[in-house]
């Protein structure tokens, strides 16, 4: 799987820029060039074969906005960033951590990982109760 990843701050420039902007940022050229990056890495065969996943996470979205978004690209998910911290993040570094030990520490290079999970263990997160 290719889970093609964009960050804005929010999503309120109106719904015919948010439109154009995003269907260049997910175009087929860039999808093509995502694949040919990870296809040298991975293998272009089984990179050519893998779901393209397209993600923004943005810290809002106005409902005129989030509903063009979702019409002129319903394969599209849109995540406000609580959610996706909440139901992305978190739930992933709880799976990676149950394969190693309780305390195991992320790779330094996943700092902003590292605090998010640092945010949950210090209580300094209100989290649902499923992501304790």
């Amino acid at each position: 799987m290719i889970r093609h990843c964009e960050a804005t701050m929010w999503l309120i420039q109106g719904p015919e820029n948010a439109k154009n902007k995003f269907r260049e940022k997910f175009s087929s050229r860039i999808q093509e060039e995502v694949r040919g990056y990870f296809g040298a890495v991975f293998g272009e065969e089984d990179v050519q074969l893998s779901d393209y996943q397209k993600w923004v996470i943005t810290c809002g979205a106005s409902d005129n906005v989030k509903r063009a978004l979702q019409e002129d690209i319903p394969e599209m998910r849109i995540y406000v960033l609580e959610d996706f911290i909440f139901n992305e993040v978190l739930p992933t570094i709880n799976r990676w951590r149950s394969r190693r030990f309780p305390r195991a520490t992320l790779p330094a290079d996943k700092w902003l990982l590292q605090m998010i999970d640092l945010f949950r263990q210090k209580q300094l997160l209100n989290l649902p109760d499923a992501t304790h």
